[in-house]
């Protein structure tokens, strides 16, 4: 005998704004020219595309076709030689921004179309800063502030950090 089964699922698919963060800020480097952030998708099971977003605070728009796959990072770097001579070449750059990281610390919005023309609706935002209480280090001695965990709030100084250790003399 034939026996059929429907399974009708009820979960919604998951939404950007809940998985795609700002994850890893390189504001400024020790060596020129390699500056950077990294996005992370947090989802499991969903990729992003991200065909059309924006960066607002580096000039930055994503190109059609672009995606980020689940439990993946992705890096705009400011210049691809620049970030390769910094960091090595086994990293991959997805693209380059023409935009500047400011040193002093700015805000970077993460941005996606809207459902109207001309909207858009934030996906991620983080204000860093070269000053205390922001992480030691990150300013010019060449060490990024990192999120320590991604599944917590990433605008939160609390869940940011730099791996900077001082020499000690």
């Amino acid at each position: 005998t034939n026996t059929s089964l429907t399974v009708e699922c009820t979960l919604g698919a998951e939404a950007p704004e809940d998985c795609v963060a700002i994850n890893e800020i390189m504001y400024h480097p020790f060596m020129p020219e390699a500056s950077y952030i990294e996005l992370f998708n947090r989802s499991t099971t969903q990729a992003f595309d991200l065909s059309g977003w924006r960066v607002n605070g580096l000039d930055y728009v994503f190109p059609a076709g672009a995606v980020i796959q689940p439990r993946q990072t992705l890096v705009l770097a400011g210049d691809r030689f620049g970030f390769g001579q910094a960091y090595g070449w086994a990293v991959g750059v997805f693209d380059t921004y023409a935009g500047n990281l400011e040193n002093g610390g700015e805000t970077l919005s993460l941005l996606r179309p809207g459902p109207a023309a001309g909207e858009e609706l934030l996906v991620d935002r983080v204000t860093y800063s070269g000053a205390l209480p922001w992480p030691a280090g990150a300013d010019g001695a060449g060490s990024a502030l990192q999120v320590i965990d991604p599944s917590q709030d990433n605008s939160r100084l609390a869940n940011w950090f730099s791996d900077y250790q001082p020499a000690h003399t």
